[in-house]
Parts: structure tokens; sequence; C-alpha cells
């Protein structure tokens, strides 16, 4: 088996980013903000690069920062540092996860503190540096003990089995991967515990104690097939294959690489390919069947050389998207800069009127010449406040139109969803590939969905900034979603347009107007609408 070491230590110690951040304890400073919340989630979308996570990590980070929002913060450093990690920029990644701890602290937050202590031990372990990996992770399970987090409680204990293996001391790791896969096991996290069970397989396949190994790797390959991880059970066939090679029973073993490969081929998972074709290399080559390793071995060449080519403009098309993204984030500083040089403006003819108009208004008795200039100094005063009242008329309406794009693009991606469903059912390959050709030209062109999404959350919060302030004075009851829907209703949005734009159905918005108009107090005569619009 290929690099099955590095597979192993993968799953034992990032099982955590299956597991989710909560604060439930200590206080999170500030109230919690929607527009946080939403670049917080927005960042962990797996179809975005770690660039682009990085870049909304950190307007999280700065917008939580600006409202006191520590909890925000938090998310935001820990999703950030996880990114940089995975470009292997162990740097910024140290210096997010020590913010984390940070406002861990802060927030006096046991659990916020030790999740990043867990993260900054990862960091720690692929820099080689095992003592002061082993440190963190020491400090984090002390910590989660003390919370009796048991999840928790077992994932550290697997970490740490690994940097005593990484550092010779083989039965102690051994021993807490069993004591790891006890505590998972027995709590019913299944997937979390596969981790100890790769790790006990691959420690007894190194003591040469092959069959206990196989019993390992079969029970990870069941847990794959209960839950149904294509991805999962296409590399547990391969390492039970592996063990079935050592054994030199060669049939078996191609049988499970084969049916491996024919998984990989169908899910389209091109690194196990790489590994099947490799492994039925070797394997027929201890066969003596020199024929068909020759064969393997050359699909495994071409495919090594088309994934070293997919790299290379994978990492060109991440070299443009940040070339694009800072492109964009200096016209954006530069039209800011423009809307200062006006908002100065603006206040330099504000000041000329009044001064003009306490002139006028000193020697009008003497001066009807300068009574008239003051006149008309108003005027131009009136004029000034006119457009500026039709710029936020301008703005209002801009953000209304964004809503109701985003309305009609959450629309089409539930078409979109319903033609995957139907593709599913597709038997012929051929017709079904064709399908998702179709179906991927479409999408191609609305890909700009969640960032739509993104800069409308960010508008909702300032167009209606005092608007939330002046609903939490009056009505103490209101929640962060009861707020956001006050600002969507104030939009003059229908329930259908609402609905496609927070992704629920017309009738939860009905009811979320329902049990508003209750805590707004409103008379059954009283439009919400109307009501919300002129309580500004």
């Amino acid at each position: 088996m290929c690099d099955m070491k590095n597979w192993l230590l993968y799953s034992g110690l990032l099982v955590v980013n299956s597991l989710l951040i909560s604060i439930s304890e200590g206080a999170a400073y500030g109230p919690p903000s929607p527009s946080v919340d939403s670049l917080n989630a927005l960042a962990k979308v797996d179809s975005l690069s770690f660039y682009e996570r990085i870049k909304i990590s950190e307007r999280a980070f700065s917008l939580a920062a600006d409202q006191a929002y520590f909890s925000g913060q938090y998310q935001a450093a820990l999703t950030a540092g996880r990114s940089h990690a995975g470009l292997s920029q162990f740097e910024e990644a140290v210096s997010y996860f020590q913010t984390a701890y940070s406002l861990g602290e802060q927030m006096q937050n046991l659990s916020a503190i030790a999740q990043a202590r867990f993260h900054l031990g990862e960091v720690y372990y692929y820099l080689q540096n095992l003592p002061q990996a082993k440190n963190s992770f020491s400090d984090a399970l002390a910590q989660f003990e003390e919370l009796d987090s048991t999840r928790w409680i077992g994932v550290i204990k697997n970490a740490i089995g690994v940097i005593l293996y990484a550092e010779g001391e083989q039965e102690e790791g051994a021993q807490l991967y069993q004591e790891a896969y006890e505590i998972l096991s027995s709590n019913n996290y299944e997937l979390d515990a596969q981790g100890p069970l790769n790790n006990l397989a691959d420690h007894f396949f190194h003591q040469e104690k092959i069959e206990q190994a196989q019993q390992y790797f079969e029970q990870v390959l069941a847990i794959d097939r209960k839950y149904k991880s294509t991805f999962g059970e296409s590399l547990s066939l391969l390492n039970l294959a592996w063990c079935y090679r050592w054994k030199k029973d060669y049939d078996t073993a191609i049988a499970l690489i084969r049916e491996s490969l024919a998984i990989s081929e169908r899910e389209e998972i091109t690194q196990h390919l790489a590994l099947a074709y490799s492994e039925l290399t070797k394997t027929f080559k201890e066969k003596g069947d020199f024929e068909n390793a020759f064969i393997y071995s050359e699909k495994y060449r071409v495919l090594h050389e088309s994934m070293d080519l997919k790299k290379n403009e994978e990492k060109l098309a991440n070299i443009m998207v940040q070339f694009e993204t800072e492109r964009k984030e200096k016209e954006l500083a530069e039209l800011k800069a423009e809307k200062k040089i006006d908002r100065l403006y603006v206040a330099l003819l504000l000041g000329a009127a009044v001064l003009s108009f306490i002139v006028a208004f000193l020697f009008i008795s003497r001066n009807r010449v300068k009574r008239r200039l003051a006149e008309t100094e108003l005027q131009k005063q009136a004029l000034v406040s006119e457009q500026l009242q039709q710029q936020l008329n301008s703005k209002k309406q801009d953000l209304t139109n964004l809503a109701l794009d985003i309305s009609r693009k959450n629309s089409f991606a539930t078409k979109i969803h319903d033609r995957l469903q139907d593709l599913i059912k597709v038997n012929d390959p051929v017709e079904r590939k064709q399908g998702i050709q179709s179906l991927s030209r479409v999408v191609s062109n609305h890909l700009r969905l969640n960032e739509d999404a993104q800069e409308f959350q960010v508008n909702i919060e300032t167009v209606n900034h005092d608007f939330f302030n002046k609903l939490d004075q009056q009505f103490a009851g209101l929640t962060t979603n009861d707020k956001h829907l006050c600002g969507l209703i104030r939009l003059n949005l229908s329930s259908k347009d609402i609905a496609a734009i927070k992704n629920i159905s017309t009738k939860s918005v009905e009811m979320g107007r329902y049990r508003l108009r209750k805590k707004l107090s409103l008379n059954p005569e009283e439009d919400l609408s109307e009501f919300l619009q002129n309580f500004a």
C-alpha cells in the first residue's frame, strides 16, 4: 500500500474537522452579528479554495473586531488558521491559532482554549516539532477531561498515540490507540473511531501480525459501508488487499483491488485510482504475471503524469484567483477613497452654506444683495440634501434588486438540485455524463451566488444598523432571525422572495411573519410592512 502511514496520520489527527465548534461557556462579548456569522459559515464551504476561505475569514474577523463580537472573531481565526495550514503556510496558521487561544482566554471559555491548543499541536506535528506537539495535545487533553468531553478525549488520545509512535514508543502509542478506540466506539462515535482503528491495523501489520491487522481493516470497511462512504470504502479495500498480498493470496488481493478500482473510477477518486494501479502492478509482479504488471504500470505512469499536470493547473488557477482578488480589493480601496473625498466635499459645502447664512442674517437689514446671496446658498444646500436623499434611495433600490436577484438564483439552485436528483437515477454512463456536462455549462453562469449572498448580508446589516438598534430598544424579545426578517420585509419583498433568499419554505416565512406580529403587538388591522417602513 502506497503512503499508508501518512494517510493514517491524516485520519487520526484531522478527524477534528468533523467536530462542530461550540462556544457554550463564558461570555461572547457583544451581541451576535448576522453578517459575521454568515461570513464564518460561508468560509467553511468545501467548494471554496483555501485562499478564498482565508479572505472571507479575514473579513469576518475584522467585522467582528469592530463589533467586539469575540465569539465571531474566534470562529474566523480558527477557519483562517486551518486554511493556512491546508496551504502549508504554518507560520500564519500558528499566528491565527494563538489569536484564537487569546480570544478563548478573554471569553473565559475553557472549550475554546482547548480547541485552539489542539490545533496548535497539529501544526507543531506537521513541522516535526514532536515535543511541542505533545505538550499542546497534553494540555488540550487535560482541559477536555475537565470538561468531560468524551469525543475530544478520544480524538486527542489517538493524536498523542501518533506522536509516541513517531518517537519510537510503539507499544505506548498502540496502547493509546486502543484507549481512544474504546472511548469513541463505546460512545457511538463510529466515524471518529476509524482513526485509531486504522492506526491499530498499521501497528499490527508492522509487527507482522497480519491476521489482527486484517481484522481491524475489516472493521473500518464495515463502518465505511454502513455510512456509505465511497471514499473510505475504496481505500479500506486497498488496505485489505495489502494484507492478502503479504500473505501471498494474490487472487483475493487482485479481486479486492479491482473492487476498489471500480469504485474509484465511478466516483472519480483520482488518488485512489493511482494507488490501485500501483498495487496491481506490485501484486501481478509478485505473482509472476509480468504482462499485466506492465499494463498497470503504464496506466499508473500515465495517470501520475496527468495528476502532476492537474496540480500545476490548480496552482495556476489559485495564482489567478489571488491576482483577481487583490485587483478587486485595490479597486474597492480606490473607490472608498473617492467616496471619502466626496463626503469631505459635501461637508465643506454644508459649512460654507451655514457660514453664508450667518453672514446674510447679520447684514440683511443693510445689504439686500447679500440677502439674495444667502437665499441662493440655501437653495444650493437644499439641492445637495435632495441629491444625498436620492443617493440613499438608490442604494436601497440596489439592495432590493440584489435581494430579488439572489431570490432568482436560489430558485435556480433548487432546479439544479432537482436535475441532479434525476441524473442520479440515470443508469446509462454516457447519458449521465452528457447530462452532467450540460448541467455544468448551465451552472458555470451562476457561480457568483455565494458572493452575492455575502454582499447582501453585509449590506442588510449596514443599511438597517440604526433600524435594528431602535428595534432592540423598543422590543427586547426579538431574536437575530426576527430582526433579519424585519429588514427583508422593510425592503417590501414578498414572502416568496424572502423564502428564496433564506432557503426556507414560504410557509415558514408566513409563520415567521405571524410570530413577528405578536412580538410587535400589532393589531389585526395594522399592516406589518407599513409599520416597519414607518418605524424608523
